[in-house]
């Protein structure tokens, strides 16, 4: 048929890449600045990196083992530790059982964040 234009796969398309090396390069010093010790930001921008400059099915197997590295890391244990720590903190069962006082004056010292958030709830 006459303009019958077949779905290329993405797999099966030209790499392409607009940005010149020195700007990846540029970019990818910012992350590693930006993250201090951090793995996973400056292991996902070369992963992106990486990806740019291969066929999009290797550049998939490739994201996955970065991904499966990472997960295992002790850094990524920890930040998914804190993430759960975060919020069971806030789920106190001992005061379910604890009725409010009830109160006629209220003295609040300093308006800063606290100060202010005690007097707007008052």
């Amino acid at each position: 048929m006459k303009g019958d234009k077949r779905a290329v796969a993405l797999c099966e398309r030209d790499v392409v890449n607009p940005l010149s090396e020195t700007d990846v390069d540029d970019a990818l010093q910012r992350i590693k600045k930006k993250s201090r010790g951090q793995r996973s930001p400056v292991s996902a921008a070369e992963a992106v990196i990486s990806g740019a400059k291969q066929l999009s099915a290797t550049a998939l197997v490739a994201e996955r083992q970065t991904f499966l590295r990472l997960q295992a890391d002790d850094q990524s244990k920890a930040l998914r530790y804190i993430f759960f720590a975060e919020r069971t903190v806030t789920k106190v069962t001992d005061l379910k059982s604890v009725a409010a006082r009830d109160y006629s004056k209220l003295g609040v010292i300093g308006g800063g964040t606290m100060g202010a958030g005690i007097a707007a709830a008052a």
